[in-house]
């Protein structure tokens, strides 16, 4: 309880910090974090609702036992909203038998998070990262934007890619080349 409550406090303090110069902004603190310990947050987080929406969310072998040199207080509220949105579309799109997501890692050591439900519209996959792009009803497109950015500040990057499924959106998670530790 106590790791869920400071990763939640220390997202909403990096949220809060997008609003503070560059310069001012204090270096994360990054540590191993492994694949199993993402699933098993977001299955803590999202167990209830995936039940209720019947929506199952999986993990390859390679993710499980994969590890990412990053602050847990960034890569976990990333994966917050990349479910948090596969699940509004999955519900939404897909037959109530066959709701799929799934983390992956791919031989780069690249994060990816793919759905199967009906994926993106037909536009340019940079535009979803833009501040208040969405086609989510209600929605206010600051959590792609969000994302993005606390990832870039961390020396990470997202983009949207084709889904493992036959249908539905993807995303990949990786360190950008040339970055300083």
């Amino acid at each position: 309880l106590y790791n869920q409550l400071n990763v939640s406090y220390t997202h909403l303090e990096n949220y809060l910090r997008l609003f503070t110069p560059l310069s001012k902004r204090s270096k994360a603190v990054k540590t191993d974090v492994l694949g199993k310990e993402i699933f098993r947050y977001v299955n803590d987080l999202f167990g209830d609702r995936c039940t209720k929406d019947s929506v199952e969310i999986n993990q390859t072998a390679r993710f499980s036992q994969g590890i990412v040199h990053i602050d847990r207080a960034v890569i976990l509220p990333v994966f917050i909203n990349l479910v948090d949105n596969a699940i509004f579309w999955v519900k939404m799109n897909t037959p109530k038998i066959g709701r799929q997501i799934q983390f992956d890692m791919d031989e780069d050591g690249a994060l990816l998070v793919c759905d199967n439900g009906p994926g993106f519209p037909d536009i340019d996959k940079t535009i979803i990262f833009e501040r208040g792009y969405t086609t989510k009803p209600g929605g206010r497109g600051l959590g792609l934007f969000v994302s993005k950015q606390i990832l870039n500040e961390c020396g990470f990057d997202i983009k949207a890619t084709e889904s493992l499924y036959e249908r539905g959106a993807g995303f990949k998670i990786f360190k950008k080349e040339n970055v300083e530790e």
